[in-house]
């Protein structure tokens, strides 16, 4: 998920957010796992995704340990 420079403060990430959790939860997945970058730059992305819930993780999928990402995971409630 990218927010251009200009839409950001605006509403636009939180947005996008909300969706793709919405639209993953109401598919009945379990979980949603992302993978961000750990560099001061990617800290209010981070942040925004902890608001939400999400805690940070392994490795998942193909991914391997890496100093540069930061892996992070949201598990959602059984309906």
């Amino acid at each position: 998920m990218h927010v251009t420079a200009s839409k950001r403060q605006t509403g636009a990430g939180i947005a996008l957010l909300r969706h793709i959790v919405g639209r993953a939860a109401s598919r009945g997945m379990r979980q949603l796992s992302l993978e961000t970058g750990a560099s001061e730059y990617f800290r209010p992305a981070r942040a925004l995704y902890r608001k939400h819930g999400f805690v940070e993780c392994a490795p998942f999928g193909a991914y391997k340990a890496d100093r540069n990402s930061v892996f992070m995971s949201l598990a959602f409630e059984p309906s």
